[in-house]
Formats: structure tokens, sequence, C-alpha cells
């Protein structure tokens, strides 16, 4: 089947997918509020002049935020797809604002298995995994994430996919 054809469903969320979801809501909130007021003139200003100073302070807590929940998410869809047998070692989300809106964009990511590496895209950035849109035995191919220095881990990815890519070889 072509991965193109792979449609993950809305997946029962677990207990630890439902806490992060209630600690990534407020952050939600003001992202939205944001990109609202953005298109609101407010005495010369636009009202998101006033409502970025919050989002300003939080938005990193915010990220962390959406980026555990995303990982959460990943895991149950790899589990999915995969099955219990070959769970994911190691994900990446790639996520990252526009600042002067506030506004947060992204939704693929990226997945090593002990066998496979697999980019997947989500309906949002903070949204269901929706679409598997590479699956690749761990090698020596290379895509790009676009991420937040800060947020965006790379490292535990990178040795996973390094352990796999050994595995595959050996």
């Amino acid at each position: 089947m072509a991965t193109s054809q792979v449609v993950i469903p809305d997946l029962p969320a677990s207990d630890r997918a439902t806490e992060l979801e209630a600690r990534a809501r407020p952050h939600r909130l003001l992202d939205k509020a944001n990109v609202a007021a953005y298109f609101v003139p407010f005495d010369g200003w636009s009202l998101n002049s006033t409502l970025v100073w919050p989002w300003l302070f939080t938005y990193r807590r915010g990220f962390r935020a959406y980026r555990e929940l995303m990982l959460e998410r990943l895991k149950s869809a790899t589990t999915y797809l995969l099955g219990p047998d070959e769970p994911a070692i190691a994900a990446e989300v790639g996520m990252y604002s526009e600042i002067v809106v506030g506004q947060l964009w992204g939704g693929n990511a990226v997945v090593v298995t002990g066998r496979h590496v697999l980019i997947i895209a989500s309906d949002s950035a903070v949204g269901q995994p929706r679409r598997v849109l590479i699956v690749v035995n761990a090698g020596g191919q290379f895509w790009s994430l676009k991420g937040m220095n800060g947020i965006i881990q790379p490292k535990p990815v990178i040795a996973a996919w390094s352990s796999a890519a050994a595995a595959v070889k050996a």
C-alpha cells in the first residue's frame, strides 16, 4: 500500500494525552486570540499589539506543552501503525511560530522505531497525526523539520536513528 493511502483515524486519548491537552489548552486559546486580534483595529493599533505581550511571556511554556502533547499522540499513532512490538524509540515534531501574529505553524514529525523511520503529517501543528508521508528502513537519508531553538530536541532522534541504522546494517 502506498504511504499516501495510509490514514490514521482518531485514536483514543491516553491518560497522559488528556493531561497534556489540559496543559496546552490555555496556550491554544491565547494563540487563537492573537490571530483574531491581529485583524481588529484598536485606536490606530491592532488589538494584537496589546495581546502579543502575554503571548511573548508564555510562548516557550506553550510550545513545550504542545510538543509533549504531540509526542504522546505520535507514540499512539506509531503503535497503531506498526503494532506494540515496534514502539517509537524517539520522535520530534516540527513547529514554529509567526511572532507577529502569534500563530503556531507546523504539523510534520519524524518518528524512529527499531527498524523504521516515519514522517507523519498532522492535521495541524497540534492536531491529530493523520497521514504517513514516508516510511523507510533506518538508514542514511535526511529530512529537515523546522522548529524553535530550545524547544525542539533533535539529539534523542538522531541517537535512535543511528542505533536503528546500525542494527539494520548488522
